[in-house]
């Protein structure tokens, strides 16, 4: 009986040993995994598109084209002053001892009665001739050269190639040039000069500028240009204007 009972005993113990292998206590809970928090990324603000330009059609770049093309091919027509230049070494002077023989064949002299002297003015480059600028006769073109002496100690002539007007200012010593066919001086004092614009025919157009002797602007002013055109005059101080028109008669006689 005892035998039979150890040997139930020792069934039972093998049985327990066996079921300990096999994790009959329950296993212990598994140690978490430490989890991380992700990092936010950083997210980049889309940087704005800009906003393109139309593109013109070829019609419209075409017409902007053909306009500044034409803009640039037709400067400004200039008029009054603006037409004139410096021209510090258009004309010669030189002074004549009281008794020495002025040897110059053409110019502009000015006697002084007190002292003698005469002084001289001449188109710089053509002393030596009084027909012919330098490379004139070579060519063949006759130049008979001419000095209007206006009121107010103003000397006018021409250049060489007789595409410029020449004024000398006996008083200051400057000189100016401006285009031929464009501008005229109409009338002159001491203290005022007239100008009028002219068109390309070199016909009168009634715009006429006043200035001053220095070549400022004073005023500027149109009356009407046809076949009568004014005939004008400055006053001594160079502040007013008058014109004489020619009136024609009805009158058959």
């Amino acid at each position: 009986m005892r035998t039979l009972a150890a040997a139930v005993l020792i069934a039972c113990l093998a049985a327990a040993c066996s079921r300990g292998g096999d994790g009959g206590a329950p296993p212990p809970a598994p140690t978490p995994e430490a989890t991380s928090t992700p990092t936010p990324e950083a997210t980049s603000t889309p940087a704005p598109e800009a906003a393109s330009t139309p593109v013109p059609t070829a019609g419209v770049l075409e017409r902007a084209l053909t306009l500044r093309a034409a803009s640039a091919a037709t400067p400004e027509a200039r008029s009054g002053l603006d037409l004139l230049e410096s021209a510090p070494d258009a004309f010669t002077h030189r002074t004549f001892g009281a008794g020495e023989a002025i040897d110059w064949t053409h110019g502009v002299y000015v006697f002084d009665v007190e002292t003698g002297l005469t002084e001289g003015y001449a188109v710089a480059g053509a002393e030596g001739d009084v027909f012919y600028l330098p490379g004139a006769r070579e060519r063949g073109d006759y130049l008979n050269l001419y000095y209007p002496a206006h009121r107010g100690g103003w000397i006018e002539s021409l250049d060489e190639a007789r595409e410029w007007r020449l004024l000398l200012d006996r008083e200051t010593g400057r000189s100016w040039r401006w285009p031929i066919p464009a501008l005229r001086l109409a009338a002159s004092s001491e203290h005022g000069l007239l100008f009028e614009d002219r068109d390309a025919d070199r016909n009168p157009t009634g715009r006429f500028t006043l200035a001053n002797r220095g070549m400022e602007e004073i005023a500027r002013f149109s009356v009407a240009a046809d076949d009568d055109w004014p005939y004008p005059d400055v006053s001594p101080d160079g502040r007013a204007v008058a014109f004489v028109r020619r009136v024609r008669s009805t009158s058959s006689r």
